[in-house]
């Protein structure tokens, strides 16, 4: 009995000691996190509000807050240090715990990469993490070249540098000529993640309810199972995005029930034809940033056909001096012209956009060339 009396005084004694050691620690934690924070985030002023210790399992930091004026503030409601006896012999962690994030990046005068030369980052050293796991985080990022609310929950393997488990939600942003509307990611898997968009705009075109298996293989995104609405048709499709920017992409897509009437709205051609009608086709693509340097496509009628009305005066001009007939007669025969078969073709011509169209019906064949100017401007 007195053996067990005196293995508790003894415990106690022990407890009694420890905490009192990390009582007399937290002062001195803290101004080494705060400085060595400074030292990282260079003409910043940084903050951390409370320490907490637990000698044999973590240490914590709660209220830190990193702040540069003109460029952005950092927040984080709590950093929990987690580690074991065994961790620490292995010269590592067993995991870095970061709740409540909050960053607000404003450089409108600079693109998103110029972020880090606001860091003084050391190579190599320290200890092994085995997760990191970031909760509740919050992203307004606005710069030249990318710009967008963003919010996350994600696990990561800083060893492996994957992704193991999380979601991420973007409710809007831009980059690089692209607006994204209602996005989302799930990580389903070892860096496969599944996105849905609620609708993607480039220029005049519009795409809703984007799906998609993406995965990262660097430094490349791979998208696979793609399906889209546009035009008031469906696409389906894979591609490849690059993590660098400008980012290079590529993609071949598969168009079913492509809508004319909704693409001749959406690309602001009503001034020169109306087209009413359906198309099936194929359409290849790839570039670098906002610019194509591939973009091809042909297309096939889908039965009944539909029709064609031509409103641009020099388009009857043209048809009259190249057959030789009356410009009166060209007028009649193409200003409410009913096509049954036609086929029809997509490309760039420098910085045009390109679409041929040759239809067939009771009036005759049809061949019609439609140029978007400065597509890519």
């Amino acid at each position: 009995m007195r053996r067990v009396r005196r293995l508790v005084v003894i415990m106690l004694s022990v407890g009694v000691v420890l905490a009192s050691l990390a009582a007399l620690a937290k002062p001195l934690l803290l101004r080494v996190v705060t400085r060595q924070l400074a030292q990282v985030f260079i003409d910043s002023r940084v903050q951390v509000s409370r320490c907490g210790i637990h000698p044999f399992s973590r240490i914590s930091f709660q209220g830190v807050s990193v702040q540069r004026d003109g460029a952005y503030r950092l927040s984080l409601d709590d950093v929990s240090i987690e580690y074991s006896l065994s961790s620490l012999l292995r010269f590592g962690l067993k995991a870095v715990v970061i709740e409540g994030v909050r960053l607000r990046l404003h450089t409108p005068a600079q693109p998103l990469a110029r972020a880090v030369d606001y860091l003084a980052l050391k190579k190599g050293g320290g200890l092994k993490i085995g997760r990191l796991l970031a909760k509740a985080v919050e992203l307004d990022i606005k710069a030249s070249d990318i710009e967008g609310v963003i919010g996350a929950d994600i696990v990561v393997d800083p060893l492996t540098q994957r992704f193991l488990s999380g979601k991420i939600s973007l409710p809007r942003g831009r980059s690089q000529g692209i607006e994204l509307t209602g996005a989302q990611a799930e990580i389903t898997g070892s860096n496969t993640v599944a996105i849905s968009v609620a609708e993607a705009g480039y220029n005049k075109i519009r795409v809703k309810d984007i799906a998609a298996a993406v995965r990262l293989d660097n430094p490349q995104v791979f998208v696979d199972s793609l399906s889209a609405r546009v035009f008031g048709g469906t696409i389906q499709g894979s591609g490849r995005v690059g993590l660098s920017l400008p980012s290079e992409y590529a993609a071949a897509l598969s168009a079913e029930g492509i809508d004319l009437a909704v693409l001749q709205q959406e690309l602001d051609l009503g001034e020169k034809v109306d087209m009413t009608g359906r198309v099936n086709g194929e359409l290849a693509l790839g570039g670098k940033s906002r610019f194509f340097k591939l973009l091809n496509g042909v297309f096939s009628v889908v039965e009944p056909g539909g029709a064609l009305v031509i409103k641009d005066q020099n388009f009857f001009e043209y048809i009259a001096n190249s057959t030789h007939q009356p410009l009166e007669v060209i007028i009649a025969g193409f200003q409410n012209y009913r096509y049954t078969l036609g086929n029809a073709k997509l490309y760039l011509q420098n910085d045009q956009l390109m679409l041929d169209i040759v239809l067939d019906g009771l009036q005759g064949k049809f061949s019609l060339n439609i140029a978007l100017h400065d597509f890519q401007k």
